[in-house]
């Protein structure tokens, strides 16, 4: 077990000992992991702006991914601790691309566009409360964010949108699924 979900782990088995109406140690396990990871990896590329001098690029950078994250879906890794060194990778490339908006910025938010116009929502029915009758409006407001970067043009959003864009694709789960079967056996 990783250091993620070990926390994770200790921190339900206590938190059920100490309230008898907590939900259940794997539920409680499950929402902490997905806590801690997402906090981990938030401060940690904070930091890591702080460092490079990008922690406005990073603080936007992050909010504009996790959102086009929810709306849009995307692959999930099956380790938490992959899942938050990923994230952290992530963040901190989408804070650090240069910031001249350039014609290969448009190029690139033409790519995220047609890719989730074809992919989105893509892989959250067993992670998202949102219902199903609501995943063409779920379309529709990723294409309406991404398209709204023809406007701000900025290279934060660019970069959070491409990477997400091939989180969303089908060869991506390929080849994760290949690395991820490697690295287990």
């Amino acid at each position: 077990m990783n250091p993620i979900d070990s926390m994770a782990s200790y921190l339900a088995k206590v938190i059920r000992k100490h309230n008898e109406h907590a939900g259940s140690e794997i539920a409680l396990k499950y929402a902490l992991s997905l806590t801690i990871n997402t906090s981990l990896a938030t401060i940690v590329s904070l930091l890591i702006s702080v460092i490079t001098n990008r922690f406005n690029e990073a603080i936007i950078g992050i909010c504009i991914f996790l959102l086009i994250r929810y709306v849009s879906g995307g692959i999930h890794l099956s380790s938490s601790l992959a899942c938050c060194i990923t994230s952290i990778l992530i963040f901190v490339t989408i804070a650090n691309v240069p910031t001249e908006y350039t014609q290969l910025s448009v190029y690139l938010n033409i790519i995220s566009f047609i890719i989730l116009l074809f992919t989105a929502p893509n892989n959250i029915k067993d992670v998202s409360r949102i219902p199903q009758k609501f995943y063409p409006l779920l379309k529709i407001v990723t294409l309406v964010i991404i398209s709204s970067n023809f406007f701000i043009k900025s290279t934060v959003f660019t970069a959070a949108f491409i990477i997400q864009a091939v989180l969303t694709m089908k060869y991506t789960y390929k080849i994760v699924s290949y690395f991820e079967r490697r690295v287990m056996h």
